[in-house]
């Protein structure tokens, strides 16, 4: 039985490497009355951190996740799996060309296609825009991208480092 994962044996992530120095001033050594400490206590708090090159997407976990993707039809599935592969970084809406999909797919029917739609619309997957064949994809469920990026006025600050 291998030891490491049979996949990575012979490749390598490609990442950025990254590197902060912060300075920080101890709570005490923080002015008070106009008095600067002449000898603040500073520390040089180094991180490091690796950003993955290699493009992804998300898909966030629920406490129903596994239920739904368990329960998804064959057809709803392959939507699902061609909506991950085409979604445009960054965005939350996705237009798919349905001969493509179907021709792709190897999905005879139109009907298939949207009961397949229907059922993703149901678990909240995606959601109908104004066009046809064009529909928003539920960030809480799957992005490719930075969702604090795309949606800078929709951030909950649950803690900070």
């Amino acid at each position: 039985m291998n030891k490491i994962n049979p996949f990575i044996q012979n490749d390598r992530i490609k990442v950025y490497k990254i590197n902060s120095k912060s300075r920080i001033v101890d709570i005490e050594d923080i002015p008070k009355n106009n008095q600067i400490n002449p000898n603040p206590n500073i520390k040089t708090l180094k991180t490091e951190a690796y950003l993955e090159l290699d493009k992804s997407v998300n898909l966030y976990y629920s406490k129903d996740l596994r239920i739904v993707l368990l329960r998804l039809s064959d057809t709803a599935n392959k939507i699902l799996r061609y909506i991950e592969c085409s979604i445009p970084y960054g965005s939350d809406i996705i237009s798919i060309n349905v001969e493509k999909f179907l021709n792709e797919s190897l999905i005879k029917s139109r009907t298939s296609y949207y009961k397949g739609i229907e059922e993703l619309i149901r678990y909240e997957f995606i959601a109908k825009s104004d066009k046809l064949n064009r529909f928003y994809i539920n960030p809480f469920r799957l992005f490719k991208g930075c969702r604090s990026t795309t949606y800078p006025t929709h951030l909950q600050i649950v803690n900070t480092l």
